[in-house]
């Protein structure tokens, strides 16, 4: 499971400048653990993130917010300061759901949309073109 995966454009090289920014880096997955895992390491992203949350973490699953607000919490982080990035409908859902809608961007194959409750004026751009925004907003 996952081994044959590929990554969207950019998003190693934007993970490794978050990084070196000192940014805390997340993923919360619907995967159960074992299979997460493996997707990670397929990828070699398993030192990449600070927190991985996978789907057998929490007895909920997203769109329950439980397992961002773990991570919020965990760090002290209040969710206006924290960018929320996905790549379904579910991962929308649970960005309404945790109150982060201003900030959350849905991306990829299946679904490229900003939030329907966005302010207006923000669009959803592409993913590589959302990456190179991150990296110029950091410098």
């Amino acid at each position: 499971c996952g081994t044959r995966s590929a990554l969207y454009p950019h998003v190693r090289e934007t993970l490794q400048n978050l990084r070196a920014r000192g940014c805390r880096l997340a993923v919360v997955t619907n995967k159960e653990g074992r299979y997460t895992d493996t997707v990670l390491r397929a990828h070699a992203l398993d030192q990449a993130f600070d927190l991985v949350v996978s789907g057998d973490s929490f007895a909920n699953k997203k769109p329950n917010p439980v397992g961002v607000l773990h991570g919020l919490d965990l760090w002290g982080v209040d969710k206006a300061q924290a960018l929320f990035v996905g790549d379904s409908s579910i991962d929308a859902a649970t960005a309404q759901a945790v109150g982060k809608v201003a900030d959350a961007v849905v991306i990829g194959s299946r679904i490229i949309q900003l939030l329907e409750t966005a302010p207006p004026g923000r669009e959803a751009p592409a993913v590589a073109t959302f990456l190179t925004q991150i990296r110029q907003t950091l410098g």
